[in-house]
């Protein structure tokens, strides 16, 4: 189990990594942080022209650089994702990526306990970019999602645990049936 833990092909509750045993879900563990939105672009000022251009950011090229060497120690994987997306997306489904930023109990809590102020939502749109990079997929076919904030185990790492599961697109009436059957 270490040598997985070590590789980033673990077992998260009947949830695997290992592209021999997956059907409908693909996770991507210790995956990097990606920056805030905030942080993904600068401001640039072009002397000549007088107009004003927009540009990677120091850390989001910093942080597509990390992506690229998750991306090359995970290569099978990736590339068995690639092959399963094709699949999903020729049968007309989409993606479901749902996101798990792992933080130190530091950044999520205060020393009474209380939630400390940390937006996940605005990681997302990196984090999405980059996914669709790596994969070579538009992300026009990630439809759904969820965000959480998680402890992480070690209270070191800050990573994000990406599952990526087939959903057949559905109706907002779709959506009501299940939110009244819940009910």
């Amino acid at each position: 189990m270490e040598d997985r833990e070590k590789s980033g092909q673990i077992e998260l509750e009947n949830i695997t990594t290992d592209p021999n045993e997956v059907t409908d879900h693909v996770v991507f563990d210790r995956f990097p942080l990606p920056p805030t939105s905030n942080h993904l672009y600068e401001t640039g000022w072009n002397k000549t022209t007088g107009k004003s251009f927009r540009r990677k950011s120091c850390s989001y090229k910093s942080y597509i650089q990390e992506c690229e060497f998750w991306r090359l120690k995970n290569l099978p994987l990736v590339r068995f994702t690639k092959n399963f997306f094709a699949e999903w997306i020729r049968i007309g489904a989409t993606i479901k990526v749902d996101s798990y930023f792992e933080f130190s109990r530091g950044n999520i809590w205060t020393k009474k306990n209380a939630p400390k102020i940390l937006d996940t939502s605005n990681r997302i749109k990196g984090l999405h970019d980059v996914l669709a990079h790596i994969l070579q997929t538009d992300d026009r076919f990630f439809f759904a999602g969820l965000s959480e904030k998680v402890e992480s185990c070690d209270d070191q790492s800050q990573c994000v645990i990406v599952v990526l599961k087939k959903q057949n697109p559905r109706t907002g009436n779709q959506i009501r049936e299940e939110i009244r059957k819940d009910l």
